[in-house]
């Protein structure tokens, strides 16, 4: 909700930063690893030992890595709409797919 705010206020740098941790904390407490010791690659390794479907998974990684991109080369107010949608499937996705 915090990122939403941001969005609205247009504030693209806390938005991103705000995106970033979210879905960096959510990857933390859903497979209970220190967000200090996840990478993409430990991430990826771990939730693909969880049986997240693999496209799940790189779902998850391709949108951190557009938020990284966004973050450091800029990015316009459009596409921070569609990276604020695409970071809540890709959370939900996976919370659906943990559950099953």
């Amino acid at each position: 909700s915090a990122a939403k705010k941001l969005l609205g206020a247009n504030e693209k740098e806390k938005f991103l930063d705000e995106i970033s941790k979210a879905m960096w904390g959510f990857i933390s407490d859903k497979l209970q690893i220190p967000v200090s010791d996840l990478s993409k690659e430990s991430a990826t390794e771990a939730l693909l030992k969880q049986n997240v479907d693999e496209a799940l998974v790189t779902e998850f990684t391709t949108t951190i890595d557009t938020c990284e991109f966004a973050r450091f080369a800029g990015s316009e107010a459009g596409s921070l709409d569609s990276l604020y949608k695409l970071a809540l499937e890709s959370i939900s996705k996976i919370e659906e797919s943990a559950k099953a």
